[in-house]
């Protein structure tokens, strides 16, 4: 049996196949492009490992929504997103995520 470790980039794609966001946003004057994953506050160290395999280097933040505690790694960084979270994202995501990331990923490439 393989060994099982928290630190795999499989693991990382599991999680985010189910809790990843990816969004875009745009107005007449700007266009915003970003991938976040909010999970609960007990998930600190997870979130830790996500950010590490997607070697993303924005800070994890805490904050409280309807009584409860949540963390979040989000970016906007179109180098990052196009750096990093696409190469990851186009070699492990799998799942429903997936239709919604490659909708995602046509237009932030066709936007640079």
């Amino acid at each position: 049996m393989p060994e099982k470790t928290l630190d795999s980039p499989e693991f990382a794609a599991g999680i985010l196949s189910v809790a990843a966001t990816f969004f875009h946003n745009s107005s007449a004057r700007t266009e915003n492009f970003g991938f976040q994953v909010k999970l609960s506050a007990e998930n600190l160290e997870l979130l830790r490992l996500i950010r590490k395999q997607l070697c993303i280097n924005n800070n994890v933040l805490t904050f409280t929504e309807a009584g409860t505690t949540y963390v979040l790694l989000n970016t906007r960084s179109k180098r990052t997103l196009v750096e990093n979270v696409i190469p990851f994202m186009d070699h492990y995501l799998f799942g429903p995520k997936l239709v919604n990331y490659l909708v995602w990923r046509e237009d932030l490439l066709k936007s640079l």
